[in-house]
């Protein structure tokens, strides 16, 4: 069986999960091997959910501080989705889980509709401005939605960062990423089969 859901550029054909079935184990091991493959890796690299934490909770805090001057809004007055998403990841680091998690809903919400990140957002991220194709954003967002899930268990999180490395995924990332930027795609592979694994051995 082969892992059918990002063969093609997603940002161009947006993939459609809710028609989509599970297939048992036979799709978890081809899910499996789509990630291990973009690693070039052959086996699964099991990491403590302790190091997956430290990890991302590193390259957040690299964002952080490189952005610290930086503004929300632009001079149109639209929301930045990079700020707003440094502005989620401050609020989780201080504890402040619930606001974290009621601005990321808005985001999630936005991305599975239409499967994409915009740069600017009207501030009730509803429509979206600006290039669909700034990968360091759907980077950045994975590390947000890895760190929630790690700290909230909401299924809807672990979900949709499936499909925002899906995404990734099919734009032929070692192509695309400069090294900085696959650096960041690494960690949230590993982060991501990790979990998924931990996932599916609990519910065997």
């Amino acid at each position: 069986m082969k892992y059918q859901y990002n063969g093609t550029d997603l940002i161009d054909e947006r993939q459609d999960y809710m028609y989509s079935k599970f297939e048992g184990e036979e799709f978890i091991e081809a899910y499996l091997e789509n990630r291990l493959n973009c690693l070039n890796s052959s086996s699964l690299q099991a990491e403590s959910i302790e190091h997956i934490e430290t990890r991302v909770v590193a390259e957040l805090e690299k964002f952080l501080e490189s952005d610290r001057e930086s503004k929300l809004e632009n001079d149109a007055g639209l929301l930045s989705t990079k700020h707003f998403l440094l502005n989620i990841a401050n609020s989780f680091l201080l504890g402040d889980k619930e606001k974290a998690i009621r601005n990321l809903d808005l985001l999630i919400h936005r991305f599975e509709v239409s499967k994409k990140i915009y740069p600017y957002y009207e501030n009730t991220v509803t429509s979206g401005s600006g290039s669909d194709r700034e990968y360091i954003l759907y980077l950045l967002m994975g590390l947000v939605l890895t760190y929630s899930y790690m700290k909230t268990g909401d299924l809807q999180h672990l979900s949709t960062l499936l499909k925002i490395l899906d995404t990734i995924i099919s734009i032929k990332p070692r192509t695309k990423l400069d090294h900085a930027e696959f650096g960041i795609f690494e960690v949230l592979v590993l982060g991501e089969v990790n979990l998924v694994e931990r996932l599916n051995v609990n519910t065997c």
